[in-house]
């Protein structure tokens, strides 16, 4: 999974800590909020 660029933590494991959620819908997250930025536009497609 991808480092979130603002802390450096795993996204996924942030958002499960965090917001609570499960695992794979953190990894689904991860993916659709890190696809968005710029840096991560090309590597999520």
């Amino acid at each position: 999974m991808k480092t979130c660029i603002a802390c450096g933590m795993p996204m996924t494991d942030f958002l499960v800590r965090t917001q609570g959620l499960d695992k794979e819908v953190a990894r689904q997250t991860a993916v659709r909020t890190l696809a968005k930025l710029p840096a991560w536009r090309e590597i999520a497609q």
